[in-house]
């Protein structure tokens, strides 16, 4: 069977998403683990974490080996978890033995400028612009109806939100 790690700083981060792809995973002969970098213990390389439990259809408490696949779901901020974390998953990731999934995409701004210079995807995504202050937010909501205002960083459509000027 293959043993897939679901990755994050926080023990309960995106809990919800991952228990969706565990109940579906068996069907793939995959099993589903979740863990922290904290999780693991530098001697034994044992991990302390939660494996899911399709019977039980539930997360359980476990000990389990570092997993052949790893889907990275870190997200870093500029705090001390955070800093704790990367150096531990820079680890991870130079190791031969696992196969990183999600190896983490740069922010939002990032990703737009590398598809904006391709000619095939670049037709599909909208104009983007950094908001930098308020005053630069005012002045584009005199020239568009509505906006749509999102984190650099982030996931799943936590963050967004959408400006309508009241004259629309």
């Amino acid at each position: 069977m293959i043993s897939l790690g679901f990755l994050t700083i926080h023990p309960q981060q995106e809990v919800e998403y991952v228990t969706e792809i565990a109940k579906h995973a068996s069907e793939f002969s995959i099993e589903i683990y979740r863990f922290t970098p904290f999780n693991i213990h530098p001697n034994t390389e044992n991990i302390e974490g939660f494996r899911y439990d399709l019977q039980q259809k539930k997360w359980i408490e476990d000990s389990f080996l570092l997993p052949s696949f790893i889907y990275d779901r870190c997200f870093y901020r500029k705090d001390s978890l955070s800093n704790k974390a990367r150096p531990i998953v820079n680890w991870l990731k130079q190791r031969e033995d696992v196969t990183f999934l999600g190896h983490g995409l740069p922010n939002k701004l990032d990703v737009y400028e590398a598809i904006k210079k391709d000619s095939y995807l670049s037709s599909y995504i909208p104009p983007t612009t950094p908001i930098e202050s308020v005053e630069q937010l005012v002045q584009l909501l005199r020239t568009n109806d509505s906006l749509m205002i999102k984190p650099a960083n982030g996931s799943q459509g936590k963050g967004i939100v959408k400006l309508r000027t009241a004259w629309t």
